[in-house]
């Protein structure tokens, strides 16, 4: 029987990290055997780890800073042996099947259709399926982003918002939410990068899989409830600019050094005005406001990241 080890990265998560832990101790676990629950906790301020029930199976590392996502990751899956690892957010709900029907896919299939990467579908809490698998991106991607183009063409995001995610098939990346893979690939190909702080590692750690042909399939054989944004809705501000640092490294490593200068100029000259323009003409003054200060903290730590 194949063991399995759940890796949760817990910064201020409140109700929904007890939440998300209950729905994993209530699941059915005839397909496997659940080694260990690793909470890893980035210096969280609130009682998120005080509410958690007593459990042999929960393990939890305290970090004394935030250490960003990435890095808290990589410290999990350090601790564990176990044959499968499943790397989940913490707002996430899992049904009474989910894990048993994905780990019973997932060591079905993964030789004879090539997999190593398993995610699943994902709902909102209104029953609502999300966009969860994305493209790896180039510089056509983030100019039509930057631009604002789209979202009028959606195929040219890297966001596959135009796929209904109500089939299975391979993508090239599946979300980070529910991340399912072998011990020994996420071993192989070292790892979350830890040069990310938040956003784009799980994006990152597809492309360097599929670079040494592990691929990802998508299923909807199973799905979960996502909440989306559950820990860092209350600093969006925060956010864009941790979303926007992760762009230019992810430029950085990836693309060529023509493709990397267009995409950084495009991000730090174009988008701030396009995100601030869609803010008015929804009527969000806050969110012009939190755009203009995400991109304070851009320029301030610019020179400072070795993003250039």
């Amino acid at each position: 029987m194949k063991t399995l080890s759940i890796i949760i990265v817990n910064w201020n998560a409140g109700k929904y990290l007890l939440n998300c832990i209950n729905s994993i101790l209530k699941s059915n676990k005839k397909e496997f055997e659940l080694d260990k629950i690793i909470i890893v906790d980035n210096a969280s301020k609130d009682n998120s780890l005080e509410q958690l029930p007593v459990s042999s199976l929960i393990h939890i590392v305290k970090n004394q800073l935030n250490l960003g996502f990435a890095q808290a990751c990589c410290i999990g899956a350090n601790l564990c042996s176990s044959d499968l690892l499943l790397f989940l957010n913490p707002d996430t709900l899992l049904l009474d099947d989910t894990l048993d029907k994905s780990v019973l896919f997932y060591k079905m299939n993964f030789i004879a259709m090539n997999f190593g990467i398993l995610g699943i579908q994902l709902k909102y809490e209104n029953g609502y399926i999300q966009k969860s698998c994305a493209r790896f991106p180039n510089f056509i991607n983030y100019l039509s982003d930057s631009f604002g183009v789209s979202k009028l063409i959606p195929s040219l995001s890297m966001h596959m918002t135009n796929f209904n995610h109500q089939e299975s098939r391979f993508v090239n990346h599946v979300i980070g939410a529910y991340y399912l893979l072998k011990n020994d690939i996420y071993k192989n190909i070292k790892g979350f990068d830890t040069d990310y702080f938040l956003y784009l590692e799980d994006l990152d750690l597809s492309l360097r899989a599929h670079k040494v042909g592990v691929n990802s399939y998508f299923w909807v054989g199973t799905n979960a409830i996502h909440i989306g944004g559950g820990c860092s809705n209350s600093i969006k501000a925060e956010r864009i600019f941790y979303s926007i640092n992760s762009r230019m490294l992810y430029a950085k490593k990836h693309f060529s050094l023509i493709s990397r200068y267009i995409t950084l100029m495009s991000t730090l000259c174009v988008e701030p005005f396009t995100r601030s323009i869609f803010c008015i003409i929804k009527g969000d003054l806050k969110g012009v406001r939190e755009t203009i200060t995400g991109y304070k903290m851009v320029f301030a730590n610019l020179f400072n990241k070795n993003i250039l």
